[in-house]
């Protein structure tokens, strides 16, 4: 199995990301928006400019119960009245303090000042046992709103077909600035084509937790999650395995009814069906399955990893 990197790479890159990385609390007064900027002002007269991720002006947006896509299309001069008038409004009903979460010069994330910080070092140091007993990183992504990790235990746990043998992983994300919650889950990873497979418990996580409150021993707990993941990932490569002996009639008219049904865009549908004429076996719940898990890889992180959720709902 080739790694895409080494562990210490992702360490490496989660620590350079976090050097460069900020958290300040400033009265809901501090804040303006100047020409697209935000400004902060503060007591002693400072003035701060700082650029907004999309997610933290959409944030900022949500906090002034001003509609986003509007206000983006608003010149700048009536964007930066119409944020002076709401956040006015709002220092009157809710003086409530903000939490800035940055990077550099950039605001990521407007959160609430009761938001717990789960950062990525941490989740990165806490997955530190799992390199240290050989399971290796497959995929590793760390945006601005967004973190996945997915390390893969290298002994295969049996084949798809001879020469096509399937893994058991974990997958953990994360989101630093409350776009998802803290997640670890079981995967599938099936070697030949890089497709990974995510298989949800009655549509939820192994661990699931939400940027509220605090978790006491962070480092436990995502271990606990990842040898359940484990277990859950040797289970799910017998089912997926197994798939290949259930048929699927209509397999693209089986591609629309679930794009109906999951609220996939007709562009994902077709790279559905694109992938389900490279299937030697389409017509079958596994060939099925496969041609998801391979669009999947053309998305977006977090649409990927929503996408390979899917899919392993069909097993």
């Amino acid at each position: 199995m080739k790694p895409t990197c080494t562990y210490q790479e992702v360490v490496e890159r989660t620590l350079a990301t976090a050097s460069q990385s900020w958290d300040k609390i400033v009265p809901a007064t501090d804040i303006r928006l100047s020409n697209g900027m935000v400004v902060l002002h503060s007591t002693n007269g400072d003035r701060r400019e700082l650029s907004a991720t999309t997610w933290a002006e959409g944030q900022l947006c949500a906090k002034l119960g001003i509609p986003a896509q509007y206000f983006r299309r608003c010149p700048p001069e009536l964007q930066d009245a119409q944020f002076a008038y709401w956040m006015d409004r709002l220092c009157e009903t809710k003086p409530k303090p903000i939490l800035l979460r940055g990077c550099g010069e950039t605001v990521r994330g407007i959160l609430s000042s009761r938001y717990a910080r789960i950062d990525n070092v941490q989740l990165v140091e806490a997955a530190r046992p799992l390199a240290e007993q050989g399971l290796v990183p497959v995929w590793f992504e760390e945006s601005d709103a967004s973190f996945h990790l997915r390390v893969v235990d290298p002994s295969p746990i049996g084949e798809a077909k001879p020469g096509d043998p399937l893994f058991r992983g974990v997958h953990i994300a994360n989101s630093e600035v409350g776009k998802r919650t803290l997640s670890v889950d079981a995967i599938v990873y099936r070697q030949v084509c890089a497709n990974g497979l995510v298989r949800l418990v009655k549509n939820r996580s192994v661990l699931a937790r939400r940027h509220v409150g605090t978790i006491l021993n962070l480092g436990p707990t995502v271990l606990a999650a990842a040898e359940q993941a484990l277990a859950l990932g040797a289970e799910t490569a017998h089912a997926l395995a197994e798939s290949r002996t259930k048929p699927v009639a209509d397999p693209e008219g089986e591609v629309e009814r679930l794009g109906a049904a999951w609220d996939l865009s007709e562009d994902v549908q077709e790279s559905i069906v694109r992938q389900l004429s490279y299937e030697p076996e389409p017509e079958t719940a596994f060939g099925l399955i496969n041609a998801i898990t391979a669009a999947a890889q053309r998305q977006e992180p977090d649409n990927r990893f929503r996408l390979e959720s899917l899919a392993g709902s069909l097993l």
